[in-house]
């Protein structure tokens, strides 16, 4: 199918304690040609703190909230998820990371509620690594 898509940003960033603190809100809106029960407008916001420990270790904690209408369907859902994940530097190419997320959906279709716990380990190689 083929949509036009509308969204609009507004994003906040501030140091705050040795790191950095974000707040973003957003609305978007998906209008669809041919499917239209799939059209949304999805409304939310994002608090994120971001906080560089060493020269080695990193790490940032989120939380989300975003409410999705789908009016042709009369379906609303609300999503609430927070996200913690820390990051260690091996070497100057190798990177490990492990990302904890859980994410709840409530919605006006019972069938659509869910609860998601994730879970990610993560080793990255950059062969043009940036310098210490």
């Amino acid at each position: 199918d083929i949509f036009t898509s509308k969204t609009l940003t507004l994003q906040y960033s501030s140091g705050l304690g040795g790191g950095t603190a974000t707040f973003s809100a957003f609305r978007s809106r998906r209008d669809f040609e041919l499917i239209q029960e799939s059209n949304e407008d999805a409304k939310g916001a994002n608090i994120q703190y971001s906080r560089l420990f060493s020269g080695r270790v990193s790490g940032s904690a989120s939380v989300t909230y975003t409410k999705t209408l789908f009016p042709v369907v009369m379906r609303e859902d609300t999503d609430r998820s927070v996200t913690t994940s820390l990051q260690y530097k091996f070497t100057r190419t190798v990177l490990g990371g492990l990302t904890l997320a859980r994410r709840t959906r409530r919605s006006t279709i019972d069938s659509s509620d869910f609860d998601e716990n994730r879970v990610v380990l993560t080793i990255a190689y950059n062969s043009l690594p940036a310098r210490w």
